[in-house]
């Protein structure tokens, strides 16, 4: 019951900031989200067919056609992409470091350390397991590190690497 609660607000907590950032044409944060979205479907379609390390409790009922990916781990991780970014902006901004898009890549950077507590907490709460023993050992926490930061805390750069080059993009806001 737990399970399918978290996961119903997940999946209408990300429709609703979706709606909310085309709503107010926030281009900056909708690009981290569809970034985000498309990089988590990547790593957990590494994690599904190539490395399977962890599988997902079947509770779940929204999942991705032909997988066993529930559905809210994507939307998880462009929420949580867009809350790094934003994260990231506001504590430059506060701090009053610049230049912003150099500055704000190493914020995110920092808090990504964070983003292990995430899969213990998944673990914690039997949302999912590993299939292969483990411990929590500095090197489990760098590998899962090295998996969130590329899957999900890199979306959250993509827009203070466009906004060196005004161009393409203006700067990030």
């Amino acid at each position: 019951m737990i399970h399918t609660i978290f996961e119903m607000t997940v999946l209408a907590g990300a429709a609703t900031i979706f709606a909310i950032l085309v709503k107010h044409r926030r281009r900056m944060e909708l690009l981290v989200f569809c970034a985000a979205m498309a990089t988590t479907l990547c790593g957990e379609i590494v994690n599904e067919f190539i490395t399977v390390a962890t599988v997902y409790d079947p509770v779940f009922l929204v999942r991705l056609p032909g997988t066993r990916i529930p559905a809210f781990i994507i939307a998880g991780g462009a929420m949580t992409a867009v809350g790094l970014y934003l994260a990231a902006v506001e504590a430059s901004r506060r701090i009053g470091l610049r230049p912003l898009w150099l500055c704000a890549p190493l914020i995110v950077l920092l808090l990504s350390f964070l983003l292990p507590l995430i899969e213990v907490a998944g673990i914690r709460v039997g949302f999912w397991r590993w299939l292969h023993p483990f411990t929590y050992s500095p090197a489990w926490f760098i590998g899962v590190w090295q998996f969130y930061f590329l899957f999900v805390a890199l979306s959250a750069i993509i827009p203070f690497i466009l906004s060196v080059f005004p161009r393409f993009i203006p700067p990030a806001s």
